[in-house]
């Protein structure tokens, strides 16, 4: 193999005393804002099963990433469809690279 994966540690856990992240914080979804900045998109989940989708900037230490600066809820549950019985919210986030093409006439 040309490469090798280095497991460096825990990027995000649960923030004690959260509210909505007293269920867990997991499976993210990850992106680059134009700036170059790096995020994460967790499934926060409160108790009673109710998941968010929140938005955390990466912490990069000398160009590795050291943590995260939480930066508040990207999509929550608002509608009645939204809510089942036991569970409520999203699931896991996926994110998809959109991309612009210039063209010149």
């Amino acid at each position: 193999m040309p490469y090798k994966l280095t497991r460096l540690g825990v990027l995000m856990s649960p923030e004690p005393g959260t509210e909505f992240e007293v269920e867990g914080v997991l499976n993210p979804a990850s992106g680059k804002a134009p700036d170059g900045t790096l995020y994460l998109l967790p499934r926060m989940v409160a108790a009673g099963n109710v998941s968010r989708v929140g938005l955390a900037e990466i912490v990069l230490t000398a160009g590795v990433p050291t943590g995260v600066q939480r930066r508040g809820v990207a999509l929550a549950p608002e509608e009645g469809w939204e809510r089942g019985i036991g569970n409520a919210g999203v699931e896991d986030p996926r994110t998809t690279y959109f991309f612009r093409i210039w063209a010149c006439m």
